[in-house]
């Protein structure tokens, strides 16, 4: 990650933290956020500062070479993902930050998910992330086993922006 020049890692929705851990083992300074109580081994970690709250509550206060949104946006009211947390988002950057989103795209009869949750199109975050670049954009379908061993296909998206300038 250093070597990338990724120094400052903001992890929103971090959950058991997979990202976060592999941030920091390259030597990444780490924000992992979430409502759920950390993992245990997380407490001492020199590089992974835990702020437990809302991702509506967090401060953006800091700048960020990466920020990390795995599986969040269904979860988040569709106004507070375009008028503050975008905008948010957008202003925490370096120049040369990548925002990296991975979740679900399409709605289907399998997702157990909020009556509000909102799906993005690549046009969408296209449009809600300017200026950001967008520099890789991937759908593909992802098996899930629940409880029972029953098998479930859900369309998943992966989006790569960058900022590539303070504009």
């Amino acid at each position: 990650m250093v070597e990338n020049k990724i120094y400052r890692v903001l992890d929103l929705g971090a959950g058991v933290g997979t990202e976060s851990l592999y941030c920091a083992s390259f030597g990444a300074k780490v924000d992992w956020v979430d409502i759920r109580k950390p993992p245990s081994y997380f407490t001492n970690h020199p590089l992974i500062n835990i702020v437990k709250t809302e991702i509506e509550k967090f401060e953006f206060n800091k700048r960020y070479d990466l920020i990390i949104l795995k599986f969040v946006l269904p979860f988040l009211e569709e106004k507070f993902i375009h008028d503050n947390l975008f905008p948010d988002i957008i202003e925490s950057f370096n120049i040369g930050g990548f925002l990296l989103i991975n979740g679900f795209c399409k709605k289907d009869d399998n997702l157990c998910l909020p009556g509000s949750t909102v799906f993005f199109s690549k046009k969408d975050l296209e449009k809600y992330l300017a200026p950001l670049v967008l520099k890789n954009y991937e759908e593909y379908k992802k098996e899930y086993i629940k409880s029972g061993h029953k098998k479930y296909m859900h369309s998943v998206q992966i989006a790569v922006f960058r900022k590539e300038n303070d504009d």
